[in-house]
């Protein structure tokens, strides 16, 4: 397996620090130190964990966007959120609960934007699209889920990020994360992070 031949070699964490920078140039942040890498075929439900970063085989997007997760879970753990990544994950494969939703929508935002400015994939997804009851976000089809969580999450965070910057964006999500109210209306909450103003 390369990947095992890479870290016998002392490479991969070479090549991990690589990518860290280019995404740090790109994004305008600094990471905060560097993640833990663990080869295994057996991933996880997410590929990110308490500072470590699961993998099978080199990828730079699956890898753009685990760094994405690790930088907010840093972030989080600065500002004294625990919301977003709770010291113990429980793995569940179902959503169950609308906090668990709003956690979910955030994070893949977020971590699939550190992922999409890098490799220029764009999303298609509009407003019209957000569920209009918490309902419709416990609804547990996969390819709905998936849409919504990476494609409607990056779709949300992206004008965020774009006006704030990355670390001053990611900073007012954090600490002015959905209520129950804003789930059922996404774009409005959406204006309401815009129009506050820079916490300079």
């Amino acid at each position: 397996m390369k990947l095992k031949e890479w870290e016998r070699k002392g490479l991969l964490r070479e090549y991990l620090k690589n990518l860290i920078a280019t995404q740090e140039e790109k994004l305008g942040i600094k990471h905060f130190g560097i993640p833990e890498l663990v080869v295994t075929m057996d991933i996880p439900r997410n590929c990110y964990e308490n500072g470590k970063i699961f993998l099978r085989y080199w990828d730079e997007e699956y890898l753009y966007n685990a760094l994405g997760h690790f930088y907010l879970d840093k972030l989080c753990k600065k500002l004294g959120v625990v919301d977003l990544y709770p010291d113990l994950v429980e793995n569940k494969e179902e959503i169950t609960q609308w906090f668990e939703a709003r956690d979910e929508l955030i994070r893949d935002g977020i971590a699939t934007y550190f992922e999409r400015e890098m490799t220029g994939k764009e999303a298609n997804f509009n407003d019209s699209e957000y569920p209009k009851t918490i309902e419709e976000f416990l609804r547990n089809k996969v390819y709905f889920l998936i849409r919504l969580y990476y494609d409607g999450g990056y779709h949300l965070v992206k004008p965020i990020l774009d006006k704030f910057g990355v670390e001053e964006g990611c900073k007012k999500i954090i600490l002015n994360l959905p209520r129950k109210e804003d789930m059922v209306e996404l774009p409005r909450y959406r204006r309401k992070i815009l129009n506050s103003k820079p916490n300079y």
